[in-house]
């Protein structure tokens, strides 16, 4: 309010000085009418200067809407890289059985069905147990055609069950080296 009580006393002073200065009568309707405009305009400079705060206050609107939508947004994002990493998750899964069953196929061994636990790693997927289903040993294994749980968990503390064929202890191995994994963690079931 200060500042608006000084433009008009400032702009009084100019404007008298200038009538003052204009002696043509034919100048001085012209001197009125820009002189009356910028009276006009001083007076609307706190009215003016209102809208400019809306114009403020509709930013900081603006700006709390939008950091709404980021945060919408990133909750999503979240939920999608959920459903990301599960898809990774069983893809991987997916991948170990295939690789796993083509391993029994090449060892003689027919593998009805493949199951891969997998859990996160600090920086990886990693390998927690793999069991394989075998079915009947194929005519090229050698074996005795059944293998019971009992000696598949026990296998490496009784070395006189003979239950294992050769092609499963060798399919084994195999799984154990490729996926870098102890022997306590492949099963191989009858």
């Amino acid at each position: 309010m200060k500042e608006l009580v000084q433009n008009i006393l400032v702009y009084v002073v100019i404007v008298t000085v200038l009538r003052g200065l204009i002696s043509n009568p034919r100048y001085s309707q012209y001197f009125q009418f820009f002189s009356g405009v910028i009276m006009i305009l001083l007076m609307l400079s706190p009215v003016l200067s209102v809208f400019d705060f809306e114009n403020e206050w509709y930013s900081l609107l603006e700006e709390k809407v939008l950091q709404m939508d980021l945060d919408h947004i990133k909750e999503e994002m979240s939920i999608a890289d959920g459903r990301f990493e599960e898809m990774v998750k069983e893809e991987y899964k997916e991948t170990v059985e295939k690789q796993v069953m083509i391993m029994a196929e090449e060892n003689g061994v027919q593998a009805e069905d493949v199951s891969v636990e997998i859990f996160q790693g600090e920086e990886e997927w990693q390998i927690a147990e793999i069991a394989v289903t075998a079915g009947e040993i194929s005519k090229e294994g050698s074996g005795q055609g059944e293998l019971s749980v009992e000696a598949v968990q026990i296998e490496e503390k009784r070395k006189d069950i003979k239950n294992i064929s050769k092609d499963e202890k060798a399919l084994k191995r195999q799984i154990c080296s490729y996926f870098a994994i102890g022997e306590d963690k492949v099963h191989i079931w009858k």
